[in-house]
């Protein structure tokens, strides 16, 4: 956050857009929250910021007067809620994340509430939205296929990034950049958290230069998580899959599943927190 607002100073911004998930939870201590809105209030540039699903209770921004977000909102004079401001060049609007968004961007598009405001016009939307398709069991939406009048649109909610894509909207007859810099902060030892480094995104809005700036603060992976850890499971669910697949090369007959898990791990002399393991989840899929 430090250097976000120094890089601010720097480039002589005059506000910093924050696309949701401000913390990892509705309700953080009080503590916390007086910290953050002192670093940004002394710094003295305006943070607005759309709420994301951890920043509301029971993902509905409906429900959230209580959470620690609304309370900023009404604490602080320089942190506020991203609905829709221009400057009459500028219109730009966010969009809360609800349960179902995606859905409604892929059916009704990404709709301006002033859509003659402005010369250009810039979306900050806490959505899963995606470059490619994505899991089909996972709700999302991806880019080609949202209709929009905004020429620029700022995705939050993915903690990973997809960069910068450019998309024609066929019906709306606008070239609109989608910009996903992922999350300023790394909370798993995932893939995505792991192989890739913090970053903010600088807007010029005389020029409409859009330029990514990797953060000096963010250490590298190898510093910021224990990797050993990461190398154990791997090494563990290299055991299960090689287990699993023994098998099916094995017939054993009379016997019921976990019955068959113990039969073939005796005979394999497998290590016994692997066979429970195996019996674990079959037990989850049969749930």
């Amino acid at each position: 956050i430090k250097e976000v607002i120094s890089l601010s100073k720097e480039l002589k911004c005059d506000k910093v857009l924050h696309g949701g998930d401000l913390f990892d939870s509705p309700l953080v201590s009080l503590k916390l929250c007086d910290t953050f809105v002192d670093i940004i209030e002394q710094a003295g540039i305006p943070w607005g910021i759309v709420r994301g699903n951890h920043d509301e209770i029971g993902h509905n921004p409906n429900l959230s007067g209580e959470s620690i977000l609304d309370h900023i909102f009404r604490r602080s004079k320089l942190i506020y809620h991203l609905g829709g401001s221009s400057n009459g060049k500028i219109y730009i609007e966010g969009f809360d994340y609800y349960h179902g968004i995606e859905n409604d961007l892929k059916e009704k598009g990404l709709v301006s509430s002033m859509p003659h405001v402005g010369d250009k016009q810039i979306a900050v939307v806490h959505a899963f939205i995606t470059s490619k398709p994505f899991n089909p069991k996972v709700m999302h939406v991806v880019v080609n296929e949202i209709q929009t009048t905004f020429q620029l649109v700022l995705v939050g909610h993915y903690h990973a990034e997809f960069g910068i894509v450019k998309v024609n909207n066929l019906i709306t007859k606008v070239n609109t950049t989608f910009v996903s810099i992922g999350s300023l902060a790394r909370l798993t030892v995932a893939g995505s958290d792991i192989s890739r480094m913090p970053n903010v995104l600088f807007i010029d809005t005389d020029t409409s230069l859009i330029k990514v700036i990797k953060l000096k603060s963010a250490r590298p992976a190898i510093e910021a998580f224990d990797l050993t850890d990461l190398e154990k499971k791997q090494q563990f669910e290299n055991k299960i899959d090689d287990f699993i697949n023994s098998l099916e090369s094995v017939k054993v007959q009379g016997l019921n599943l976990r019955s068959v898990v113990e039969e073939i791990g005796k005979k394999l002399g497998e290590d016994r927190e692997i066979i429970d393991e195996v019996i674990r989840r079959i037990g989850e899929y049969e749930n």
